[in-house]
């Protein structure tokens, strides 16, 4: 049954609309860009963490993965995630 506004439930079609184009237009789609899947996808990923404040919990959870993965060894520096959501 799809939702109507006669039964009260809103209907929310501009608003998604506003998110796509805060998420993915305004930083996918500048001058000269041009994209593959993988890096888009990567970059859209990165970009959502970072537009819904949860950047230091993702950031958390990737050194735990390091130090998981890799000995012990998390990266040095953790702030270098965060440059390749700008």
């Amino acid at each position: 049954m799809t939702p109507t506004l006669a039964e009260g439930l809103p209907i929310a079609t501009g608003v998604i609309e506003g998110a796509c184009r805060c998420l993915v237009k305004d930083r996918m789609e500048r001058a000269g860009m041009r994209w593959v899947i993988s890096g888009a996808q990567s970059m859209l990923a990165l970009r959502s963490i970072t537009l819904s404040g949860l950047w230091e919990d993702f950031i958390a959870f990737r050194i735990r993965e390091d130090l998981r993965l890799h000995d012990g060894q998390a990266a040095a520096n953790a702030d270098s995630y965060h440059l390749l959501a700008a």
